[in-house]
């Protein structure tokens, strides 16, 4: 419960901070103006399928806590119909699983295409977030499906990758960069 209540309370304040930088950015700073082209197109393209890759990423974490949790379905659904989606539940999981890396992998980069095609050069300070973020979870992905990554790194990799704060922070860093490009 505390564990909790501190992530809440950090959240909360990345919020504020990054509301009051939103607000001074707002008033003080030049705007960003969003580039024009067919390659701010494509780019724009990238981040709609980027988006989907992070909801299939984040439903994929809420979906496994429902079905491997057998208790927490049953509270919803009776036992014989719980059982059977249970089942029905484990195989979309084992696909899940094993197509995540790679989804992974594909929305980092559609990601990163995204920002790339669609600034004019001049970062904000919530695109740089909003990528350091990514390529956090992205390192720690990859630290846990690497063969050569020593036990006590994996199980710390573990830890850190699978949160949902960091898909809070992208969500937030990435909101308030998007409200800062101008038309």
């Amino acid at each position: 419960m505390k564990r909790g209540r501190n992530r809440l309370i950090f959240l909360g304040g990345v919020l504020l901070l990054s509301w009051v930088y939103f607000v001074y950015a707002w008033l003080v700073l030049p705007p960003t103006r969003e580039a024009h082209g067919a390659l701010s197109d494509l780019g724009e393209g990238m981040g709609s399928f980027a988006v989907w890759g992070l909801v299939l990423l984040y439903c994929r974490g809420m979906f496994k806590l429902v079905i491997n949790d057998g208790p927490l379905l049953k509270r919803f659904l009776p036992a014989e119909i719980a059982d059977t989606t249970q089942n029905m539940g484990q195989k979309i999981l084992r696909v899940l699983n094993r197509t995540h890396p790679a989804l992974g992998v594909v929305t980092i980069v559609l990601i990163a295409g995204h920002a790339g095609l669609s600034s004019t050069g001049r970062l904000n300070l919530f695109l740089i977030l909003t990528m350091a973020v990514m390529f956090w979870q992205g390192g720690f992905g990859l630290f846990l499906k690497s063969k050569w990554t020593p036990l006590a790194l994996r199980k710390h990799s573990f830890g850190v990758h699978a949160q949902l704060v960091t898909g809070i922070l992208i969500l937030i860093f990435a909101g308030f960069g998007h409200l800062l490009v101008g038309n």
